[in-house]
This record gives C-alpha cells, sequence and structure tokens, in this order.
C-alpha cells in the first residue's frame, strides 16, 4: 500500500470503530431507560368498557412507541373488553375519580380534573 494512503486508511478505520461505538450507546439508551422504569405503572383507562387498569409503565411507553404512527398516541388493548380503546389515565388526588388525559380538550392542563377542576399535578404514574 503506498504510504501517501496509510493516513487516510486508519482514519476511516477510526471513523467506522467511532460510528460502531456512537450506535452501541444510542441503543442501550432506550434499554437503560426502560429498565430504570422497573417497579412504575402507568394508569389506564378504556373508553369502551370504562375499565381501569394499571399497566408496567415500560410495556406502555414501548407499545405506544410501536404503535405510534401520527400525531395522536393510539388506543391500546383493554384486557376487559379486548378493543383498542385504552388510554392513559389520571386519578385526582382531590376527588378520586379516574380520568383520560387531557379530557378537557387542548385548551386546558391535560392534568386538569373534569369532575373538581383541580390539577391533578401529573400524578397518573404509580409505584407498585
Amino acid at each position: 500500500m503506498d504510504d501517501s494512503k496509510k493516513p487516510l486508511m486508519i482514519g476511516i478505520i477510526v471513523g467506522c470503530l467511532a460510528l460502531a461505538g456512537i450506535i452501541t450507546y444510542w441503543s442501550s439508551q432506550e434499554e437503560d431507560h426502560l429498565a430504570g422504569l422497573e417497579g412504575e405503572t402507568q394508569l389506564m383507562r378504556c373508553r369502551q368498557c370504562k375499565e381501569v387498569f394499571e399497566m408496567p409503565l415500560a410495556d406502555y411507553l414501548k407499545a405506544i412507541q410501536e404503535k405510534t404512527t401520527g400525531p395522536q398516541i393510539p388506543g391500546l388493548t383493554c384486557p376487559k373488553c379486548g378493543k383498542n380503546s385504552a388510554y392513559a389515565a389520571i386519578k385526582c388526588p382531590n376527588c378520586g375519580i379516574v380520568f383520560e388525559e387531557g379530557a378537557l380538550g387542548p385548551t386546558e392542563p391535560s392534568d386538569k380534573c373534569p369532575e373538581c377542576g383541580k390539577r391533578a399535578k401529573f400524578s397518573r404514574r404509580t409505584s407498585q
């Protein structure tokens, strides 16, 4: 090999190794992030049958990421009725009702209770 091409080849090899390291780091970040959510749950409420249930937060985030194809968050499968109509919910710490996030529309805070009007301060996640 020509001595003038050695620095170029070494540069290309170092660049490829750096790119491989960056890709490995990014792919492990998602797994580390989900692993750190162990024990946390997401409260859910079905629009069809009104069932309220919890699911592991990591499972919720993974399902939303897999199913989302546009600007709206898709419904997940309800364990009671089997329909894809379960959405993230919040339990109001003031009056105790469970409501879907954003129940009052886009002009109101998403954690504002439709029953008592107070904010739940994003108490949608619980620890087991």
